[in-house]
């Protein structure tokens, strides 16, 4: 840790590195060139519970694949066994049908994923630029919305957001940041466009092969 480090959030003097995305998202086999940025505790380990109730909701998505799956019995299972309140999530979920086989939709926390994405767009802005992000973030989680859009009726608005993003996501020049290797649990790619006192940017993410995020923001320069 350099001493003139600070926090890739908030701009405080870093006391520790953070893993982006945090180092729980990787099964046992995957650990290696993970990416670390400079952090303070506030926005590295003391927000550890929630960046586990976010990995187990993906990791139990059906659109994961084999690190997903890994992950599962490593951790998510034995967390689900252990917290009565995600029990309660699964026991109380409504059963579907999705392509054919039965699978249950439930409620998660919307404030802990917006928050746990908040802090992850910010760190690759930041691993990216070497800049603190100074603007709002935009977050959608694409693949929630496809399950949504199979069970809802109303699903005009969820209809043009998944167009805008499949036009968006095959049109746009994003780019690769080469210090992400293992894009098997994760692959980040963004888009930057410099306007004079702002920049644009645009984050396509996807986890374990299959669960897609999509991100906008603007950083004033």
């Amino acid at each position: 840790m350099n001493k003139d480090d600070i926090c890739y959030y908030c701009g405080e003097k870093a006391t520790t590195r953070e893993h982006i995305p945090p180092q729980s998202f990787f099964p046992k086999s995957q650990k290696f060139n993970l990416v670390t940025i400079p952090s303070c505790d506030d926005h590295n380990s003391k927000k550890t519970n929630k960046d586990e109730y976010v990995r187990n909701y993906i990791t139990i998505h059906r659109s994961v694949r084999e690190k997903g799956y890994e992950k599962f019995e490593e951790k998510t299972r034995s967390a689900f066994k252990k917290n009565r309140k995600l029990q309660n999530a699964l026991e109380n979920a409504e059963k579907v049908q999705l392509d054919g086989v039965e699978t249950g939709i439930f409620n998660a926390k919307k404030e802990i994923f917006d928050d746990f994405f908040d802090h992850l767009a910010s760190g690759i802005f930041y691993q990216i630029t070497k800049s603190i992000f100074n603007g709002k973030w935009t977050i959608h989680l694409i693949s929630f919305h496809e399950d949504r859009e199979l069970y809802e009726s109303n699903t005009e608005n969820l209809t043009y957001l998944l167009q805008a993003y499949e036009i968006i996501s095959t049109k746009t020049n994003f780019k690769r940041i080469k210090e992400f290797e293992n894009e098997k649990v994760f692959l980040p790619l963004y888009y930057l466009e410099n306007n004079g006192n702002k920049t644009s940017i645009f984050l396509n993410l996807t986890f374990y092969e299959g669960f897609k995020v999509f991100i906008l923001g603007e950083h004033q320069n």
